[in-house]
């Protein structure tokens, strides 16, 4: 309009304070899961209750007119799993339930909320308390069903990587894992520690990423390393504090994020496949990274950490380390 009105080209610029004030943020979500195992410790059955804000049928989607009629009708699969957001029940399942997001960043919440809740025992995932003692390693998942054993191999591969690292002491590891949209299979680690004061430090990121044919690897690996800094973000920092619904945020000096002094060291492993298409990268290692660095700071902290972001300064790593790939 300003560049019709005074006829020759208009950059309109808004200022930071009007970005955070205006900007649209990701709707938060919650989750209630519960999980019963057997006696051998291997999960038989699992309830899963989500809800969240809308993330597709908004004013940007849908006509604020029609908002109301398309939201009593329909699902918004693009945030919550049901129209009324009713549990599922699920009875020996066990195996990685997909995500019924269309995007990896929210489907991290989903993922976390799966990934927090499983009860550790001998056969299963380091969890929310601490693993027994056992023979097997927790990248030993036993309830990876027909159709995923790519994603086993993401394990395997992960694995192998650790080991080549081993934990430093005084330090917690967190493992997770997902499968995004059947097509992007995800295995991810976090090593991290507390600092003389307290907070929290990561100390090292690793990532395996199996999409099938990679076209360009390097950016593949560094849209990865993007992932690993946005977990770090999730888990640790970023939180959106709102006063009569807008954020009381003006500025990044009022919204804490993760800086280049806060990068640890990364290892990233791409599985390669010549005869698979390719699939998406994006935001996919989210689904796994999440629920990795959340594991991670449970097992440190030895208690169960059911909301994001944990509380607690995050730490910056010391200067001079850099990020390695695989």
């Amino acid at each position: 309009m300003l560049a019709r009105h005074v006829r020759q080209p208009v950059k309109v610029q808004w200022t930071r304070e009007e970005k955070f004030r205006a900007d649209r943020v990701r709707p938060p979500s919650s989750h209630r899961v519960r999980i019963r195992a057997d006696k051998a410790g291997h999960i038989s059955d699992w309830w899963q209750a989500s809800v969240s804000g809308h993330f597709l049928l908004t004013e940007i989607m849908t006509p604020k007119w029609a908002l109301g009629l398309a939201r009593m009708v329909m699902a918004d699969f693009g945030a919550t799993r049901k129209a009324a957001a009713r549990p599922t029940l699920h009875h020996a399942a066990g195996s990685n339930s997909r995500t019924r997001t269309c995007r990896s960043s929210l489907a991290s919440g989903d993922l976390w909320a799966q990934r927090r809740t499983r009860q550790p025992s001998k056969s299963q995932w380091t969890g929310w308390r601490r693993q027994p003692a056992s023979t097997r390693s927790p990248c030993a998942f036993s309830n990876l069903g027909p159709g995923e054993e790519r994603l086993g191999t993401c394990l395997k591969r992960l694995r192998k990587m650790m080991e080549t690292s081993p934990l430093q002491p005084d330090a917690a590891r967190g493992i997770a894992c997902g499968i995004y949209h059947d097509h992007s299979h995800v295995a991810a680690a976090f090593d991290v520690s507390r600092s003389d004061d307290g907070s929290i430090r990561v100390q090292r990121a690793f990532c395996v990423l199996d999409i099938g044919l990679v076209v360009n690897p390097d950016r593949v690996r560094a849209q990865t390393e993007g992932c690993l800094m946005m977990a770090i973000g999730q888990v640790l920092m970023e939180q959106a504090h709102l006063s009569d619904g807008l954020m009381t945020a003006r500025s990044f000096p009022d919204y804490e994020t993760p800086t280049h002094r806060h990068v640890p060291e990364m290892r990233i492993e791409l599985i390669e496949h010549a005869t698979e298409p390719p699939a998406g990268a994006g935001e996919a290692p989210l689904i796994a990274a999440v629920p990795a660095l959340a594991n991670a700071v449970s097992r440190l902290k030895r208690e169960n950490v059911d909301r994001l972001p944990v509380t607690g300064r995050m730490q910056a790593r010391p200067s001079g380390r850099t990020a390695n790939h695989a």
